[in-house]
C-alpha cells in the first residue's frame, strides 16, 4: 500500500504495512522469520505464534506492555538500547522501573544499531 512506499525495507526485508488485513496479516506473522515494529498487537501476534520479535519503544515502558518472559523477544528501548530480560519481570518500584519510564523518543534508536542487533538476534539460535 502507500504507507509500505514511505518506508523502503532494504535486503531481505518487507514492508506490508497497510496491505493486509488482520487474519492475512496473522498468517504472514506466523511464517515470517522475525517481525520488527513498535508497541503493538502485531508484535505480540508474532510472539503468541512463535515467530521471533524485536519491540521498539519509545516513549512507552515495555515492563508495563510486555513482551514478558518470552525467549523470542528483543526489546530495543529509545535512549537505553537492549533492555534485559531480567528488568521485563521485576515490576517492583525503583531504579529499573524508572529507567524505562523514560519518555525517549522513538528518533533516538539509531538505525544502524537496531539493524545489527536484529541481524545478531536472528542468527541466534533461539526461536520455534
Amino acid at each position: 500500500a502507500e504507507d509500505a512506499r514511505l518506508f523502503p525495507v532494504g535486503g531481505t526485508g518487507v514492508n506490508l504495512m497497510g496491505a493486509l488485513d488482520l487474519l492475512q496479516a496473522c498468517h504472514t506473522i506466523h511464517r515470517a522469520a522475525m517481525l520488527v515494529g513498535n508497541d503493538s498487537a502485531m508484535l505480540h501476534v508474532a510472539l503468541a505464534v512463535g515467530t521471533k520479535a524485536v519491540g521498539l519503544f519509545g516513549p512507552t515502558n515495555p515492563q508495563r506492555t510486555g513482551p514478558f518472559r518470552n525467549k523470542n523477544s528483543l526489546v530495543l528501548k529509545a535512549g537505553l538500547g537492549r533492555v534485559a530480560h531480567d528488568l521485563l519481570t521485576d515490576f517492583t518500584p525503583g531504579p529499573a522501573l524508572d529507567t524505562l519510564d523514560a519518555e525517549a523518543p522513538m528518533a533516538l534508536l539509531d538505525a544502524e544499531f537496531v539493524a545489527s542487533e536484529c541481524s545478531d538476534f536472528l542468527a541466534s539460535e533461539t526461536n520455534r
